[in-house]
């Protein structure tokens, strides 16, 4: 795994007046009215039992000795909302781990339909665990301390190593990148790319980090993670370029 190696320049989507990373469209809840806030508020918060399934979602328990086995052919285990497993060419990758019973600051919110198909106990060894941002339902801290005297590796858009370090993680084992920057995992090539999104976990820091979709290749397959990306009419050129061999979008 390449170290981390952030440029000294300041990267065009970072305000220095403000300290805060920004869209290169700016999001369209910055457009709304005090009224259409308090609407989607009011969604959020207190109709989330409609938007729940009635029973328990249908699930396979994964047999480790088929996901493990090589292929050239990328495996792909979901294991809810955004985090996924990958065995791509023998790497193993974690991306957006939440498992915890709550994806929320306080444990009664936010609460997950059902555990995860298998704990993290019985997860195979993992090589790298790769973020695309700090919101809860997709930085969560007890997964994140599950793994922090393993050797797993870190890939992360700027500024997220500040709170893997504060959570115990070596700084060894953290690798930043700043859109269109890329590392090396084994044989896999990571590309941090834009997405249109925004970072936070307390009311004090709203973007104070960056955020980001990634672009995951090996020699025989191209993916791309969209990282909880909003829609935008002009998509980022780079993941077009890198598209040629077996593109396959993932969450």
């Amino acid at each position: 795994m390449t170290e981390k190696a952030i440029s000294n320049t300041t990267p065009p989507h970072y305000y220095t007046a403000d300290q805060r990373f920004h869209n290169v469209r700016p999001s369209v809840y910055l457009h709304m009215g005090w009224r259409e806030r308090l609407s989607v508020l009011r969604r959020l918060l207190f109709t989330a039992r409609s938007r729940m399934p009635e029973q328990r979602l249908p699930e396979v328990t994964p047999n480790w000795r088929e996901f493990l086995k090589p292929d050239n052919k990328t495996r792909i285990i979901w294991f809810g909302h955004s985090s996924l497993l990958l065995n791509m060419d023998g790497v193993t990758v974690l991306i957006d781990p939440v498992f915890s019973a709550s994806a929320a600051p306080f444990p009664f919110r936010i609460k997950r339909f059902q555990p995860p198909v298998v704990p993290m106990e019985a997860l195979p060894a993992i090589d790298v665990i790769v973020l695309s941002h700090n919101h809860y339902d997709h930085l969560d801290r007890v997964t994140i301390d599950f793994f922090r005297d393993k050797k797993t590796h870190f890939v992360t858009p700027l500024g997220m190593g500040k709170t893997l370090q504060k959570w115990g993680i070596g700084a060894e084992r953290i690798t930043e990148r700043d859109w269109y920057e890329e590392c090396a995992c084994k044989t896999l090539r990571l590309t941090a790319t834009p997405a249109r999104n925004a970072s936070g976990r307390t009311p004090f820091d709203h973007n104070r980090t960056l955020w980001c979709s990634w672009v995951l290749q090996s020699p025989h397959e191209t993916l791309y993670y969209s990282g909880d990306s909003a829609y935008d009419d002009q998509p980022c050129k780079l993941v077009l370029d890198l598209a040629p061999r077996t593109f396959v979008p993932i969450h």
